[in-house]
């Protein structure tokens, strides 16, 4: 059963093209909604085409124009969409789309990283990593670093305390993230496998010399390192509630190759599309996700604990707090439930996804003070270093007097060449030189 998204341009020109190429594809039966300009242009073409063409919802196997061009409403009436088995859905691309702004990866480790890394790249984003200050569009990101296993608490609680203007301008907030979590007791058994072995993690040594039963008996409770494992992943816990992440599990996103379902990842990977704006067919997006050539690769199975773990680990995992199971939605003792997929799977897949719209763009924000006499400011897109002016009451010619540069380590480099006898020559003469030229404006009019 074809299911494929397509964006378009949205003006009745585009919407009448894409009606034709259809047509020429074989589709003989659309459908329009809302009832609007575009809806109109779209119904006529196809009914000029002889095809069969009313307004209203999509009927599974044809072809759906979707016209709605608002970006407020855009979000709303795709997500309607999310249970939809087959057919293709024309919809405006719109500044919304996937390559019209950024992504955030977050990941637990040991939770199916690079099966995220390789849905990223199959939705064609590019791999930014370590995000700037102004992250480009159709680039992913982590939100730390250039390491995506980012707990909650360490960006919301220790960076916030570190960050400038409460972390409030970071691009987070006003950007799509996916978070991958999975069944903790695979995510145990995948520590114990791959930790120790030389060269996976610098904290290798202090497992290497350890059987796999006490690897697991360390991983679960260890007082000295890694501490209690419920804590570990209790960490990345509030990453499902936040209204601009989608939770992804593992369970989903690994299909059948990886002891999944076919169609629970066709699902979730429609799902996915709808909310991101990502034009395609969630098959071919499948294919290119499993890859059992990963280097953190070992077998990539639901369910591996039910093999692995002994009585001595199940026990000592039992005597740990359960709620961050009952939080992520799985069962201790069954891994999980309605085929082995976890409880909240459904929710988060029909959960609309929502990002701030402050931008904090034309609030001066201070980033760093006393930087070789000036201060370093965020404001409209660069970074700007002035002494005590108030950036937000400047005109655009004053601010364009201002040293400035589109990121922060420039503009030091820039004011500690200024601060020097040099630099404070070479600008006073850029200042008579404007000065010169303005005159000699003056003087030509």
């Amino acid at each position: 059963m074809t299911l494929e998204l397509r964006l378009i341009a949205a003006d009745d020109a585009a919407y009448r093209a894409a009606v034709r190429e259809l047509h020429a594809q074989g589709h003989r039966r659309f459908t329009a909604s809302p009832k609007n300009a575009l809806a109109d242009a779209a119904l006529r073409e196809a009914g000029d085409l002889g095809c069969e063409a009313v307004a209203g919802s999509p009927q599974a196997g044809g072809c759906h124009v979707l016209c709605e061009a608002d970006p407020a409403k855009l979000p709303a009436a795709l997500h309607a969409l999310i249970d939809l088995e087959a057919g293709t859905i024309i919809a405006p691309r719109t500044r919304l789309a996937h390559d019209a702004r950024p992504l955030f990866l977050i990941s637990i480790p040991k939770a199916g990283t690079h099966l995220l890394y390789a849905l990223a790249k199959a939705f064609r984003y590019d791999a930014g990593i370590v995000c700037p200050a102004w992250p480009k569009p159709k680039h992913w990101y982590c939100l730390e670093y250039s390491n995506s296993h980012t707990r909650a608490d360490d960006f919301f609680i220790d960076t916030v305390r570190r960050a400038p203007f409460g972390n409030r301008h970071h691009p987070f907030a006003t950007s799509p993230a996916l978070f991958i979590y999975r069944n903790p007791l695979d995510i145990l058994v995948s520590e114990a496998n791959y930790y120790h072995r030389d060269g996976n993690a610098i904290f290798g040594g202090y497992l290497g010399g350890l059987s796999f039963e006490d690897r697991l008996l360390r991983l679960l409770d260890d007082p000295w390192l890694f501490g209690a494992f419920r804590d570990r992943i209790a960490g990345f816990v509030p990453w499902l509630e936040f209204p601009n992440v989608i939770p992804v599990s593992f369970e989903e996103l690994v299909g059948a190759r990886g002891g999944g379902d076919d169609a629970a990842q066709r699902r979730l990977i429609w799902s996915l599309m709808l909310k991101l704006h990502v034009p395609g067919d969630p098959d071919r997006f499948a294919a290119q996700v499993f890859d059992p050539e990963s280097a953190t690769f070992l077998s990539g199975q639901i369910g591996s604990h039910q093999e692995k773990l002994g009585e001595r680990a199940m026990r000592k995992f039992l005597e740990l707090p359960q709620d961050f199971m009952q939080a992520l939605g799985y069962d201790a003792a069954g891994g999980g439930v309605q085929g082995r997929m976890p409880r909240r799977a459904s929710e988060f897949l029909h959960r609309p996804l929502a990002t701030s719209e402050e931008t904090f763009w034309n609030t001066p924000i201070l980033i760093e003070a006393h930087c070789h006499g000036r201060n370093i400011v965020r404001y409209r897109g660069r970074f700007y270093g002035p002494r005590d002016e108030n950036l937000a009451a400047l005109s655009d010619a004053a601010l364009a007097r201002i040293p400035s540069a589109e990121n922060p380590d420039d503009l030091r480099r820039m004011l500690a060449t200024l601060a020097t006898p040099l630099g404070r020559l070479r600008q006073k003469a850029v200042r008579l030189l404007r000065r010169d030229n303005g005159l000699t404006g003056n003087r030509r009019s």
